[in-house]
């Protein structure tokens, strides 16, 4: 799945990439930005929490011509407050209405922080519904950013990638939730690895490690607590007195194989029974 979303055969208007210190994100960012390149005829990066240069030093020359940059640390106010927002990529975007851009933003924790949430919500939403815009690509820190927040995006965004600590090998992990326009939701957990110029490379799925059963260990006899005592009796009972006591019937235990009796009751008439034949109802005038 997330090679297919690098190369753009998974349809995505809108993918967020969440990371921490443990697990960051700025180099799947920077392959993203490679791939999103070669496909697409024109990415705009909006640039709020490292220099253009970082990423303008890492693309290959022959792709930057396709590359709009946006360093949005530069427009600040006398007090030091940022003043460029998301809207105004709409703009450069608008510029050149013929080729359809790629939105790629290094990171919406600083925005959110300036900014009330809902209105990076609002802004993030005019840039996924435009005409002019193929895909927006953000990065978030969920470690920084306020759980509410980070749900908030997470349900607007179309991809989730939530990048997990390094596994076993060396290799990095992340859950993945994608939602295809047909409302088919998948979920998935992959692990890649970079090599030494951090490109990605084999990606493969991960796969669920199930718990090994443990096999019962067999029944110990019982122990004899007073075995070690010099008693004048025995609280155990040998194989021949297990056997007797289990052939028992108790009386309040019902065998199958008895017999049950029946039984029945003779009378006998005697003559000084006197039997009135008439019926005592018949001088009654119903």
């Amino acid at each position: 799945m997330l090679e297919d979303l690098l190369k753009g055969l998974e349809k995505s208007r809108l993918v967020l990439i969440t990371d921490s210190v443990e697990c960051n994100g700025r180099h799947l960012l920077l392959n993203w930005v490679e791939s999103a390149l070669k496909r697409c005829e024109k990415l705009v990066l909006l640039c709020f929490e490292r220099p253009p240069d970082f990423f303008l030093n890492w693309i290959q020359p022959q792709l930057r011509p396709k590359l709009v940059c946006i360093d949005g640390n530069k427009d600040r106010d006398e007090s030091g407050e940022m003043t460029f927002s998301l809207a105004a990529v709409l703009e450069t975007v608008a510029q050149d209405q013929d080729v359809p851009s790629c939105v790629v933003v290094d990171s919406l924790t600083l925005p959110i922080l300036m900014r009330p949430t809902p209105v990076t919500c609002r802004q993030l939403h005019r840039l996924t519904t435009s005409e002019h815009v193929t895909q927006v690509v953000a990065l978030v820190h969920r470690d920084v950013t306020d759980q509410h927040a980070c749900g908030l995006l997470e349900h607007q965004a179309s991809t989730v990638l939530d990048l997990l600590p390094s596994i076993a090998g060396g290799a990095h992990a992340c859950h993945i939730r994608h939602c295809r326009h047909t409302g088919k939701v998948f979920r998935t957990k992959e692990s890649f690895a970079f090599d030494e110029s951090f490109h990605i490379e084999r990606i493969s799925p991960v796969k669920a490690t199930t718990e090994l059963q443990k096999t019962p260990e067999p029944a110990s006899k019982e122990s004899d607590p007073t075995a070690d005592l010099d008693l004048s009796f025995k609280l155990q009972l040998s194989d021949s007195e297990r056997e007797a006591r289990s052939q028992v019937v108790l009386p309040y235990l019902k065998d199958g194989s008895t017999e049950t009796s029946t039984s029945k009751i003779l009378y006998e008439a005697d003559e000084a029974d006197d039997f009135d034949e008439e019926d005592p109802d018949d001088d009654l005038n119903i």
